[in-house]
């Protein structure tokens, strides 16, 4: 069984597939990664709504490149890079619209209760998340798959289209920024 035969499992890659079978196959893999695509998005924007759209765009964007999926890389690094392309084009017309706003809500959807996300609740979990937002956008989304979505530095590299290198010196200026916002 060839990469693309096996996806609907959490391996990550995509099945080949037509017709009636195409559309089976690609809503089985929507509901095995919806929650993961969402909570992604959510962690990149801190805005339910906005996370919910950019979501449901990278399904829309997925399907229409279902073909492309060469199986290269992981499913869930081709539909991370979908997400940020498309978080990129929303911060790209926020910021030409020159409003560029984000709203920290104090609720983050969680799937279950670990040490990590019961901290982030806590009033040092907002304090953290404020500062997490304040982030540049690249060091926030190396952040986020490295710390928090817990990716390998290599698969960090490959969803972002840059070297390990670039990944660990943007993840090392982004701990040394949190760690100075924090200090205030």
């Amino acid at each position: 069984m060839n990469r693309k035969e096996s996806a609907a499992n959490n391996d990550g890659s995509l099945p080949a597939a037509t017709g009636q079978e195409e559309a089976k196959t690609f809503e089985s893999v929507i509901r095995l990664h919806m929650k993961w695509a969402y909570n992604f998005a959510y962690r990149l924007t801190q805005d339910h709504f906005l996370a919910e759209e950019i979501s449901q765009e990278s399904f829309i964007a997925l399907y229409r490149g279902w073909k492309k999926f060469r199986g290269e890389s992981t499913f869930r690094t081709y539909l991370g890079r979908i997400i940020i392309n498309l978080w990129h084009r929303y911060l790209k017309r926020k910021k030409r619209q020159d409003s560029l706003r984000v709203v920290l809500q104090k609720n983050l959807p969680v799937e279950k209760e670990t040490p990590e996300k019961a901290f982030y609740m806590t009033e040092k979990g907002l304090q953290l998340r404020e500062a997490i937002e304040r982030l540049p956008a690249r060091q926030k989304e190396v952040f986020i798959l490295r710390c928090v979505e817990g990716m390998k530095i290599s698969e960090v590299a490959r969803l972002l289209h840059c070297q390990e290198g670039t990944v660990k010196a943007h993840l090392f200026f982004a701990l040394e920024h949190l760690k100075e916002y924090l200090k205030k």
